[in-house]
């Protein structure tokens, strides 16, 4: 990624926006969706 800090507020909000990207990346929840996916299998057997 490249921001340009030509502007402090703009890229701050480009910044955050990155990170709140790259959170939501299925690698970096492989877990959580391993935990929900579970769930969601043991509910149809009921």
């Amino acid at each position: 990624y490249i921001v340009v800090n030509d502007d402090l507020g703009e890229a701050s909000e480009k910044v955050a926006s990155i990170l709140r990207a790259e959170s939501c990346k299925i690698s970096r929840n492989k877990e959580q969706i391993q935990f929900i996916y579970k769930q969601y299998q043991e509910s149809k057997e009921k």
